[in-house]
């Protein structure tokens, strides 16, 4: 589970190839960290040539790819300058598409060292300007030089997965001045008007809340600048529990899996996961509500857990597994589980052939677990079309065997079968597609 501390936001996301972006960036901190800010019209736009690669495959045919256009560059008549002194034309390098011939922008620009541009971000507050009389940005740009040496603190509260019922929670501030705050109904709050120097934000929130990380955050403030502090929180809930083996004792470094339904497939996603302590005991805390399943050795037997996957209650399968519903600031506990005994690793042989009924040199030879098919054992053939794949005893296995190459068919299977030491798989015949395999493999 990704855990998101309170964010200190200075400035951020100035390269031109980021995608997205952590946070916005507002005006006032963009000034302080962006060297050069201006009002312009775009007068030109150069789009840069996509470069193109060539591959060749195994028959000797070619093959063309082409990079998609990430970046373009902006000639930009300057209208009114704000920090920096740019030429009165002046090229930044931006996103493809993102400003417009004939259009008048805020543009908030850096310097790139390593190429000798510059270049603008779409995590930057730069925005088309459709009334310069109207433009709150504009007006807050000009009014910069005489405004008051005075700084502001300002922040949201949020959840994750999309929850829209947030409280609203207590800010404190300490430092050269004292105060405190409550976030609104948007979820924000802030500190205006404050002199310079340096400050303690402490979150403080209703019962049943936690932050994911600290309750204090401490920021320096200089004149007539800003500072955005965010915190995360979540529910405060729990699901406890421990591992025993079979005699009762406890197990530890055991994996906890936290589960929950996948959406629009059959199966799960891993929410998180846990490794239970010296005593056995586990505890997922912060945990969203909702309905999960808890499993032990979850993945399936596989390299150093090689056990059969344990899910809640003790016993249970993933398809006879107990959903556990989790309400908001509950405490679930005893959601205990019994370890499985070590599985013994077994050798299966296969045989794969060509319709033709000649040996499939290297084929790769792939089992899954149905009931754990995260982690896939594999094997390779030998050149007369022999593998010895390394399997767990008594589980049940799907498996396929497919060529390498752009040959057809390419693939065999599947067959499925519950290992044992030295079983005999017999001769697998390629006749189908690798696709043809997957989508029976599935449907099984």
């Amino acid at each position: 589970m990704r855990r998101l501390a309170p964010v200190l936001v200075l400035f951020l996301c100035l390269s031109v190839q980021a995608a997205t972006c952590p946070a916005t960036i507002t005006i006032c901190a963009a000034f302080e960290e962006a060297p050069l800010i201006f009002r312009g019209r775009v007068i030109a736009t150069i789009q840069h040539a996509s470069p193109m690669h060539e591959f060749t495959r195994p028959d000797g045919s070619t093959v063309r790819t082409y990079e998609s256009v990430m970046t373009e560059d902006f000639r930009f008549e300057v209208v009114e300058a704000f920090k920096g002194t740019p030429d009165r034309e002046i090229i930044i390098s931006g996103a493809n598409g993102q400003f417009e011939e004939g259009k008048e922008y805020i543009v908030f620009a850096t310097f790139n060292p390593e190429t000798g541009t510059v270049q603008t971000s779409i995590c930057l507050p730069n925005h088309l300007v459709e009334d310069p009389d109207q433009d709150s940005d504009l007006a807050w740009l000009r009014a910069y030089p005489t405004a008051p040496p005075t700084a502001n603190i300002f922040g949201k509260v949020a959840m994750s997965y999309g929850v829209t019922e947030i409280p609203s929670i207590k800010v404190t501030l300490a430092g050269s001045e004292s105060r405190t705050t409550f976030s609104g109904e948007d979820h924000s709050y802030s500190f205006n008007g404050l002199p310079p120097g340096t400050y303690t934000l402490t979150a403080i929130l209703p019962a049943g809340y936690v932050n994911l990380e600290k309750d204090s955050v401490g920021v320096t403030l200089a004149a007539k600048g800003c500072v955005e502090v965010d915190w995360a929180i979540r529910h405060d809930t729990h699901i406890k529990g421990t591992v025993a083996d079979a005699g009762g004792s406890p197990v530890s470094g055991a994996r906890i899996g936290l589960l929950r339904p996948a959406e629009n497939r059959t199966g799960f996603d891993i929410v998180s996961y846990e490794r239970t302590d010296v005593d056995g005991n586990y505890d997922f805390s912060k945990v969203q509500p909702g309905d999960y399943w808890v499993a032990l050795y979850y993945l399936g037997p596989f390299n150093d857990e090689p056990h059969a996957p344990v899910f809640y209650p003790s016993g249970a399968n993933s398809s006879s597994a107990k959903l556990i519903h989790v309400d908001p600031s509950a405490s679930i506990e005893n959601i205990n589980l019994v370890s499985t005994p070590v599985l013994r690793r077994v050798s299966s042989h296969v045989h794969v052939v060509n319709p033709d009924g000649t040996p499939v040199t290297k084929a790769h030879v792939i089992a899954s677990d149905p009931l754990s098919p995260i982690n896939a054992l594999s094997a390779t053939a030998d050149e007369n079309g022999d593998a010895d794949i390394i399997l767990y005893e008594g589980r049940e296995y799907r498996l396929i065997a497919s060529a390498s190459g752009d040959r057809e068919p390419a693939c065999a299977g599947p067959i499925t079968f519950i290992a044992k030491d030295g079983l005999q798989l017999g001769t697998l015949k390629l006749d189908k597609t690798f696709e043809q395999c997957r989508t029976l493999q599935k449907a099984k």
